[in-house]
């Protein structure tokens, strides 16, 4: 009786955590816009006193 009850809490919390990551996948990929701006950035670092 015991397994039989450890067994189906076991199968409610896999198929919770499925069903999170499931609305989490889903909001991700329709929510977040994608990455599709993508610039080459130049960083220029002086090291020593500041001269203008």
């Amino acid at each position: 009786r015991a397994l039989l009850r450890g067994g189906a809490l076991g199968c409610a919390a896999l198929l919770l955590l499925w069903a999170a990551i499931f609305l989490y996948g889903s909001f991700y990929f329709s929510c977040l816009p994608p990455a599709a701006l993508l610039r080459p950035v130049h960083f220029a670092f002086r090291c020593g006193p500041h001269t203008p």
